[in-house]
């Protein structure tokens, strides 16, 4: 259990038969793999702001490691004028704030628990979130897809998710990956596949949204 980030929701996934295609998008029952789940939001989308930025949250100390994510985005995307701040150890209204504000971006380390994404002081639900301002996200934490199906139906397009625990070593792995990957300019679906191949457990990461 040490290896692991904690006890979290699993998801039963799906594998379907996919043909060959650049992309797959899944409207079906059940969540798939190796395809997006495909959702609408259930609030209207707000616009971004003029000013590009990105978030990153590392809400467990023991993880302080991966914020070398911060200094990816930062390094790739600077000649592009995008703001990355980096925030640690948010409580819930915190966190909630951080969603609920125009941005580009939330990558977000640590945990999730059955009622959330885990704070110092209890956990934050995404469907508890007035909406979701930001428009993408990464939720790089064990057993993430119902918080990251929620940030969607919130009012994100897109996000990266776990579908159960996953371990340590390898999340700081992909989650590096795939920052460098999105600021390149790779869409979610194609930044995840190729990130996906950087670890043994790739498979258990998916895309919510328009991938």
């Amino acid at each position: 259990d040490e290896f692991y980030r904690g006890e979290t929701p699993n998801v039963e996934a799906v594998d379907p038969a996919l043909n060959d295609s650049r992309f797959h998008a899944w409207l079906g029952d059940g969540t798939p793999v190796d395809a997006y789940t495909l959702l609408g939001s259930a609030v209207p989308r707000r616009s971004v702001g003029a000013h590009p930025r990105v978030d990153v949250v590392c809400n467990d100390p023991e993880m302080a490691s991966e914020q070398e994510v911060a200094s990816v985005y930062r390094r790739r995307l600077a000649a592009h004028g995008v703001s990355v701040s980096v925030h640690e150890q948010l409580r819930t209204d915190e966190l909630a704030a951080v969603f609920e504000q125009s941005t580009n971006l939330v990558h977000f380390i640590g945990h999730v628990d059955v009622d959330g994404l885990v704070c110092p002081d209890g956990s934050l639900a995404a469907a508890d979130l007035e909406e979701c301002a930001a428009t993408a996200f990464v939720l790089n934490a064990c057993g993430s897809y119902y918080e990251g199906y929620d940030l969607v139906r919130q009012g994100a397009t897109v996000g990266a998710v776990t579908l159960t625990a996953v371990l340590d070593e390898q999340a700081v792995r992909l989650g590096t990956a795939l920052a460098a990957l999105l600021a390149e300019g790779f869409s979610f679906d194609r930044a995840l596949s190729l990130a996906r191949g950087e670890i043994i457990v790739g498979r258990d990461y998916v895309v919510v949204g328009d991938g």
